[in-house]
């Protein structure tokens, strides 16, 4: 009876050590599986932040339209969006696109959006720049965040870019150009219309459309734990050609 006692025992406490095994490695799965997302989400927007451009993409406008001379600017003007876009739930700009050697040739630009929506961090990346109905290739970097949030550094913490001092320092720039602006005579109109696009693409003061912040910050929880991620942008990011 002694014997059957103390073999119920060790077989009792042979369960527990096992079952503690194996939670303990269960919660050491998810633990590792966790730090993989958030290394590869972390390396995503470390690697698309390095490669931020300054370039604007302008509307292509048809001969008809061009043929208003009085309204192609400032109807191209409202069609464009600053090149880096951000407020306190996602953020967009415009990177060099990593070249496909699937392909001769393949798009030197791509527009990206990082997006917080519930608990979920998503990205998005659109090809066609001057195309506002493509379907953009989307991946979900994230779930389970909570209370994420986007500021940009200018070097001060905002939760919208361009912000009002960015803006401020615009106008008195443009104001100092059109102090010195000369007057030149107007060149001959071109004859088709990607040289006519082109034409109007210089004539378009885009400094306000080309402002970056020099880092950007995204704050959320994670597994119950605080966490903060940094992020610089090149300090002069080149202009890119036309994609």
């Amino acid at each position: 009876m002694i014997a059957l006692v103390i073999f119920a025992m060790l077989a009792l406490a042979g369960w527990q050590i096992m079952d503690s095994l194996t939670k303990s490695r269960e919660r050491g799965y998810q633990h590792q599986k966790s730090l993989s997302q958030l290394d590869y989400a972390y390396l995503q927007l470390s690697q698309d932040l390095a490669q931020t451009s300054n370039y604007v993409a302008v509307p292509i406008l048809s001969v008809t339209a061009y043929a208003n001379a009085n309204n192609t600017a400032s109807a191209n003007t409202a069609a464009m969006t600053p090149t880096f876009v951000l407020n306190a739930s996602q953020i967009s700009f415009i990177r060099f696109a990593a070249p496909d050697p699937r392909y001769q040739s393949s798009p030197m630009l791509a527009k990206i959006q990082y997006s917080v929506a519930g608990e979920t961090l998503t990205k998005r990346r659109f090809y066609q720049l001057d195309d506002n109905n493509e379907t953009p290739a989307t991946s979900v970097l994230l779930t389970g965040i909570k209370d994420a949030s986007w500021r940009a550094l200018t070097p001060d913490a905002v939760s919208v870019f361009p912000d009002e001092a960015t803006l401020q320092k615009l106008q008195q720039i443009q104001a100092q150009k059109n102090t010195n602006q000369t007057t030149n005579p107007t060149p001959n109109p071109p004859d088709n219309a990607m040289d006519k696009n082109s034409n109007l693409q210089n004539s378009i003061d885009l400094t306000p459309y080309q402002q970056l912040p020099r880092g950007i910050e995204l704050n959320f929880n994670y597994q119950g734990e605080p966490i903060t991620w940094r992020f610089a942008l090149p300090n002069t990011p080149p202009n890119a050609p036309n994609p």
